[in-house]
């Protein structure tokens, strides 16, 4: 690592944690180490005292974490799925639908083998709703590789990952079952929930019968 000016630093690589300090209010992190030093930051590292930082001197056959784990979710990412923007490192694989998570999981212990990337999902066949968060990737060192992104990358395109199989909606008949309710000795606990559950997964209980137990 380096030290440089803060006014020399935009796009740089913070390698130390920064701490801001108000008397009275306020003492914490204000910046993470790995922390890609943007054009609004230059301000307030001023504002906190910093004139000089200590960046990393990143090789050119090298990539910060935030690329690299895009790089490798957007590699991974299948139908009905999206992406989240990269955060200390971490992207997460987002659904887009209620559906069937489906999960290659050769191929993802493949990808897990390679040194130093990390890519961890839901159990394959789970049932995700919208907007759950069914994986996420990062790589483990402030900066790798990039052959090995690359080597990650060629591996994705060779089969899907990962996706999601939307639900079919249906429209439902429900028979319930039962002298007993259909007497009306006793109140029908059965319809209530098949419905909730039906409707939860996006189909339409159209008509509800009860019939005895002839």
């Amino acid at each position: 690592m380096r030290m440089i000016q803060v006014t020399e630093a935009v796009g740089t690589i913070l390698s130390h944690d920064i701490t801001k300090i108000v008397p009275g209010k306020f003492k914490g992190r204000a910046f993470k180490k790995g922390h890609i030093i943007r054009v609004e930051d230059v301000d307030e590292l001023l504002r906190i005292g910093k004139e000089n930082i200590y960046v990393w001197e990143q090789k050119e056959d090298e990539i910060h974490e935030n690329e690299a784990a895009y790089r490798l979710a957007k590699g991974a990412c299948g139908k009905n799925l999206t992406l989240s923007e990269p955060s200390e490192g971490k992207v997460n694989l987002i659904s887009e639908t209620i559906g069937l998570l489906k999960v290659n999981k050769d191929l993802l212990y493949s990808l897990n083998s390679i040194d130093q990337i990390s890519f961890a999902t839901r159990h394959n066949n789970s049932l995700v709703g919208k907007g759950d968060v069914v994986a996420g990737t990062r790589v483990i060192p402030l900066v790798i590789e990039e052959q090995k992104i690359i080597q990650a990358e060629e591996l994705l395109q060779r089969a899907d990952l990962m996706s999601i199989l939307p639900l079919k909606h249906y429209k439902v008949g429900l028979v319930v079952t039962g002298s007993e309710v259909f007497h009306q000795r006793i109140v029908d606990g059965f319809g209530p929930v098949v419905s909730k559950k039906f409707e939860a997964l996006g189909s339409q209980i159209i008509e509800q019968i009860c019939v005895p137990d002839d």
